[in-house]
């Protein structure tokens, strides 16, 4: 059973919640099917559960609730789905054997390594004939059409920036083992630069310095690394700031979540403690807020953001705590680093809520916290 939950991580990134709903429901529908069963016939690690027993269980009852009060049912039902596939997905790779976990790993890396080389390649020769494509089907979408005529990788997924901060997670896992850091490391942080996203690539950056806060690296190392990231991102910044496409202009782009930050606000003042209801948020000129906690708290209300967060920081203090050395070895660190990105980025995404990535994300969560 093992071998089918590989093939189900392996798939998930390349079915597009976005540009596939269908898809993308079937999928979930099979996943969360696949992992009660697995979980039913296999047992959960009880003790592990046990410890995040309280704030997995105040998440679910804020999920249910924001589900009963939501008037659009069809997409709470579809939001909830998504979240309780998380749940099971976390308990079950917290269950299992070490050889099981390192498949699991060892595939995350792999469907990175394969985006990455489908990102470069959609860089290099894969925007003309989409621009092609696009100009017969008369597509107005002024966004998507600037980000192909500038070059700005985001397949296959559907923007550039919720690529990037994918990528972001691919790059810190792929340096646990040095088999991996060699063929997917290189190839992940190019496709990452042709994204063009300043808010991954700042939230990398915040990321690795936390790492080498925590593991005592020589000084060298520290600011060779942080002196290649901050070059990166000064590239990214200049060649947007004078880029005459307006929707590619970082103070363009910060206004425009400032907006969708000050919707949000007003929702949440509205609906502080129940929020809207799951599947329910909808702004003016944007699905999501483009700040996922702000999201979490208009959708599920306050004891949705608390439990989450909650969740999130029992994993963390537990994983630490389980190490018998001061510090966690370098496996756990890049691990928890990877789950620090996700979490910094979606300050100014929205990939907490599309399953492509999210998932991802609590994978390497789960493998964390059972390392």
């Amino acid at each position: 059973m093992a071998y089918v939950l590989v093939i189900f991580i392996f798939l998930r990134p390349f079915v597009s919640s976005l540009a596939a709903p269908c898809l993308n429901s079937l999928y979930s529908f099979l996943l969360l099917a696949f992992l009660g069963l697995l979980i039913a016939l296999k047992g959960a690690n009880r003790e592990k559960i046990a410890i995040i027993r309280i704030p997995i269980s105040l998440f679910g009852i804020a999920l249910f609730a924001s589900l009963i009060i939501s008037p659009a049912k069809i997409s709470g039902l579809s939001e909830g789905v998504n979240f309780l596939t998380y749940i099971c997905l976390f308990i079950a790779v917290s269950s299992l054997p070490p050889d099981n976990r390192r498949r699991v790993m060892n595939c995350i890396i792999f469907s990175g390594f394969l985006i990455s080389i489908l990102a470069i390649y959609q860089y290099f020769f894969g925007f003309e004939h989409l621009l092609r494509h696009i100009s017969r089907l008369e597509a107005q979408n002024s966004f998507i059409l600037d980000c192909i005529i500038r070059k700005r990788a985001f397949s296959p997924f559907v923007t550039p920036n919720i690529l990037a901060g994918y990528l972001s997670m691919i790059i810190m896992i792929s340096l646990i083992s040095r088999r991996h850091r060699y063929w997917v490391f290189p190839p992940a942080c190019l496709a990452l630069i042709f994204t063009q996203s300043l808010g991954a690539m700042i939230s990398l950056f915040i990321a690795i310095m936390v790492y080498f806060y925590l593991k005592n690296k020589s000084k060298k190392a520290r600011l060779g690394i942080l002196l290649s990231l901050l070059v990166m991102i000064a590239a990214v910044f200049f060649t947007r700031i004078i880029n005459q496409r307006q929707h590619f202009q970082p103070l363009f782009s910060l206004s425009m979540r400032f907006n969708y930050w000050a919707e949000t606000i007003k929702i949440i003042k509205e609906f502080p403690l129940t929020g809207i209801g799951l599947g329910n948020f909808n702004l003016i000129q944007s699905r999501f807020a483009h700040n996922a906690y702000l999201q979490l708290w208009a959708e599920t209300g306050i004891l949705g953001l608390i439990s989450f967060l909650w969740i999130v920081a029992a994993v963390i203090k537990n994983g630490w705590a389980s190490n018998e050395e001061r510090l966690p070895d370098r496996g756990k660190l890049y691990l928890a680093t990877a789950c620090l990105v996700f979490l910094l980025d979606n300050f100014f995404s929205f990939s907490f809520f599309l399953p492509e990535v999210a998932l991802i994300w609590w994978l390497i969560l789960g493998l964390f916290y059972s390392r």
